[in-house]
């Protein structure tokens, strides 16, 4: 209910092609360095859209069915970039904002 279709879809088919490979994702949130508002606008069909810059500290891993490591370093401390959009109908009753696009 808070992620929009075609992301939820691109989700999904991640999530879909780790179990068919038995890979596990593993993601260790240390913390957050920055989160910034980097663009925000109204449309004419009263939809705000906000676009949000986050920086964070993660240790990221892929493990397959025996537990090992596939990808990334478990002792490595990653500093991750992401840019997430949100929308949300400015009329709306619903206080939730929508997650439209996420991108590194």
């Amino acid at each position: 209910m808070l992620i929009n279709k075609n992301l939820f879809k691109k989700f999904n088919e991640a999530i879909d092609y780790r179990k068919e490979n038995a890979l596990v994702a593993e993601t260790d949130f240390i913390c957050f360095d920055e989160a910034e508002i980097v663009k925000a606008k109204i449309s004419k069909a009263e939809v705000a859209k906000i676009t949000v810059k986050f920086v964070s500290q993660q240790v990221n891993v892929l493990r397959n069915d025996k537990e090992e490591i596939v990808e990334g370093d478990g002792q490595f401390i990653q500093t991750i970039t992401d840019t997430w959009t949100f929308e949300r109908a400015i009329s709306s009753s619903n206080p939730s904002w929508l997650l439209t696009s996420t991108k590194k």
